[in-house]
This record gives C-alpha cells, sequence and structure tokens, in this order.
C-alpha cells in the first residue's frame, strides 16, 4: 500500500511540473522590449536562416561592407524601446544607430496579438544593412522574443522578413 502512495506522489509531482516551469517572460512585453538596448544578429527571408543575398543584389563586395559595418562599427544597428504598458498595449519612445546615423522615433506593440508598429526618424546611410534595417523597423508589423530573443516581422511586396535581435553588450 505504501509503494502505491510513493508512486501517486511522483505521478503528482510530475504532473504538477509542466505547471512550475509554465512562469516564463516571453509574455511580459515589459520585460522584453524595455530594459536593454538590441543589437541586429540578421535579417533573413521568414522561415530561412541565413541573410538572402538578394538584400545586396548578390553583390558579395556589397555584403562584406555591411558585415564589416554590423560586426566592427561599435553601437551599429542598435534599437532601444522605452514605454508604458496598458491594457496589454505599450507605446512609448525609440532610438538607436543605423551605423554611425543616430534615429529616433515612437513604436507600440500588443501582448495579445503579437502586433507591433513604430515610426522612425532619422536618415540611415547607403549602405545596403542601414537601408534594409531602416525599411524593416518602419514597416515591421508583428514580433516574437523574449528577454534574450526578439525577432520583429515585416513585409515587402509578399515576402516576410524577420530580424532578429540579442541584447547588445554594453
Amino acid at each position: 500500500m505504501k509503494a502505491f502512495s510513493d508512486h501517486r506522489f511522483l505521478l503528482w509531482l510530475l504532473l504538477l511540473f509542466p505547471f512550475l516551469g509554465g512562469c516564463n517572460n516571453s509574455d511580459d512585453i515589459t520585460a522584453i522590449f524595455t530594459g536593454k538596448k538590441w543589437k541586429l544578429t540578421l535579417i533573413t527571408i521568414d522561415g530561412q536562416s541565413s541573410w538572402p543575398m538578394l538584400l545586396w543584389a548578390n553583390s558579395n563586395t556589397s555584403y562584406e561592407t555591411s558585415m564589416k559595418h554590423l560586426t566592427e562599427t561599435a553601437g551599429s544597428y542598435t534599437v532601444q524601446f522605452n514605454g508604458i504598458v496598458q491594457d496589454h498595449q505599450i507605446n512609448g519612445a525609440l532610438n538607436g544607430t543605423f551605423i554611425t546615423n543616430t534615429f529616433s522615433g515612437t513604436w507600440s506593440a500588443n501582448d495579445s496579438s503579437r502586433e507591433f508598429s513604430a515610426a522612425v526618424n532619422g536618415s540611415p546611410e547607403a549602405d545596403v544593412l542601414a537601408q534594409t534595417f531602416a525599411t524593416g523597423l518602419k514597416t515591421a508589423h508583428a514580433y516574437e522574443g523574449d528577454t534574450e530573443h526578439l525577432y520583429l516581422l515585416y513585409r515587402v511586396g509578399a515576402v516576410t522578413y524577420r530580424m532578429f535581435f540579442r541584447p547588445a553588450a554594453n
């Protein structure tokens, strides 16, 4: 009889684990967006895992220039969000840097629908990635992520792109 109750206890404990581990910050919109600077790490066609060379018209030289700015220019391709949540909606200001040119603006996101929008003021450099980053921010319509990974989705024509961000090293 004791073995049966021990098994019931273990079964109850195992059934409880999903509820204990189910609490995370993936739906905490304030924690996701605010309190950190986000660094762009990748832009892909949604569902793919590499840079789409069509952005650079298949020019390796342009691609290499963009990647050099992304990896070697301190503070490049970053964005920081500030805002206040009210009824599942967060609205606020944003600021960031393309390569060296800065930008500012406003943004909003909804934690129920995952909708996102931003108005960005500032001119990116002529670099292809800087132009693409600006377009992505200005036309993003949805977000996904948590406090360690942020994804903004935007469309150009019938193609959906995904911008990948990680918290920037200070």
